[in-house]
């Protein structure tokens, strides 16, 4: 549970906080195969849908160290202490204009405790702000946990993924 005597600040990541984000993130997921989605397998973070990769931290720090132009790191903290990364993805063109919550990873001393809502709530406000549409966000399909917290955020399920190894 989060220390509530602490405030908590949330802001977007500078490349000087790319690194420290891929380690807590990679933290935070690697004990918990449930985490494992399609966008995992298609990013190579697992290899098989089931378990990380073995290189995962690696992984990781090169994807978080490069994010892209359309990429954000959002980041929570509780004084010093990182609590939250999250990652999101901007998807604006001609017919569609979206955002993809591609991970968020609430450490686990301080779930539970509000951190997640407030991280998304500062995602849900600066996507409005771009003229998002639409904010998506997924797991893998045994990730319970995510998928309550989800709904009690008011995203409803509109898919499923299949896969099939060739």
């Amino acid at each position: 549970m989060t220390d509530k005597t602490l405030p908590l600040s949330i802001r977007w990541a500078a490349p000087e906080d790319h690194k420290a984000a891929a380690a807590f993130i990679t933290a935070a997921i690697q004990p918990d195969p449930g985490y494992i989605s399609h966008g995992e397998i298609q990013t190579g973070l697992s290899l098989d849908g089931r378990n990380w990769a073995p290189d995962l931290a690696e992984k990781m720090e090169i994807d978080f160290a490069e994010p892209g132009p359309d990429r954000r790191i959002v980041l929570a903290f509780e004084g010093d202490a990182l609590v939250c990364v999250g990652v999101v993805l901007k998807c604006f063109d001609e017919r569609a204009r979206y955002v993809v919550v591609e991970d968020i990873a609430v450490s686990p001393a301080a779930r539970s405790g509000g951190v997640g809502r407030r991280v998304m709530a500062f995602v849900e406000d600066h996507a409005r702000t771009w003229g998002a549409d639409w904010a998506f966000m997924e797991s893998g399909i045994r990730n319970d946990r995510a998928h309550a917290f989800f709904e009690r955020l008011n995203y409803q399920p509109i898919s499923k993924v299949f896969a099939k190894a060739l």
